[in-house]
């Protein structure tokens, strides 16, 4: 399943059982569903993603793991250290 497909799933679920708790507690559901209710339901969808799924999408499209060996040089702060910044 994709990321898209799995954030909606997740989203839809959510929805679904808040929907069904609001109708239990009242039939006024409408006002009671916002707009802020949607995004944060979304961004709660969206944190249920796994890292796995993520990988495992790139994967199947092709994308590689890169394995990069970083050299950091620590830069000369020496000039700024004499200079007017630091009197």
């Amino acid at each position: 399943m994709g990321i898209i497909n799995n954030v909606k799933c997740h989203y839809r679920g959510t929805l679904l059982k808040r929907l069904i708790n609001y109708v239990d507690e009242s039939n006024d559901y409408n006002s009671k569903l916002t707009l802020l209710d949607a995004v944060i339901i979304l961004n709660q969808a969206l944190e249920r993603v796994e890292p796995a799924t993520v990988r495992n999408c790139f994967k199947k499209e092709g994308f590689k793991p890169l394995s990069l060996k970083l050299k950091m040089k620590s830069p000369n702060v020496q000039p700024f250290l004499s200079g007017r910044l630091c009197q």
